[in-house]
This record gives C-alpha cells, structure tokens and sequence, in this order.
C-alpha cells in the first residue's frame, strides 16, 4: 500500500495495517518485526518492518542506512548497490549476495523519508 501523506504513515506506523494476507515473516529482538505477503499475481513477496531504535537519532540512522558508498563497507551482502532515477523518483538497486548453491538476489526499492 502506498501511503501518499504523513498522517497516513503516522497511523501506519502508530496501528500497521497487516490485514489479509500479512504474515510474521521474522521477529529481530529489541522488537523489528518483518511482515510479508505473497503477490497472487508474480508469487513475489511483499514486505513491511516495523521497529524502533530508540538510543539512535533518526536522521543519524538515516545517514548511516541510505550512504550508500559507506554501506558497501559495513554490509557484507551487498555485491552491486546503486541509486538512479526513475519516473522521478529515488529508486535503489542492490544485488544481494547470497552463499554458495543460492542465487544472488536483485531488490529494488523507492526510497522516503518521513520526519515527525
């Protein structure tokens, strides 16, 4: 679902919408939980995390998570990572690097960033 205004991500982020088909994919301790559902159409998933970092200030984390050169240093699953442009918008690529007998994986994502 694209959320096309702060309150709506607010609200979102205050109740998360996981009806239908959502499922807890993976629960992080200190509370980041990850959700996924299945696309009928692709059989790709779909994903949302919810968490916080409350001893990080958020623009700190948003620096050090979106340097993209920096994060080539610090995450070692990153074999291509690169931002382009697309309709307009701020589009990242990121192959995975997956171990041996597994597939790399391609993910793209559009990136924003919301302040409260």
């Amino acid at each position: 679902m694209a959320l096309c205004c702060p309150e709506a991500a607010w609200r979102e982020l205050q109740v998360p919408a996981l009806g239908g088909d959502w499922e807890l994919f993976l629960e992080i301790s200190g509370g980041i939980r990850i959700y996924r559902r299945c696309c009928q159409e692709s059989s790709l998933y779909e994903y949302k995390i919810y968490g916080t970092f409350p001893d990080c200030d958020p623009e700190l984390f948003v620096d050090v998570y979106m340097d993209l050169e920096y994060r080539k240093q610090w995450d070692s699953y990153v074999k291509e990572l690169c931002e382009q442009e697309y309709n307009g918008q701020k589009v990242i690529y990121w192959e995975v690097k997956y171990p041996f007998l597994l597939s790399n994986r391609d993910v793209s994502f559009q990136v924003s960033c919301l302040f409260f």
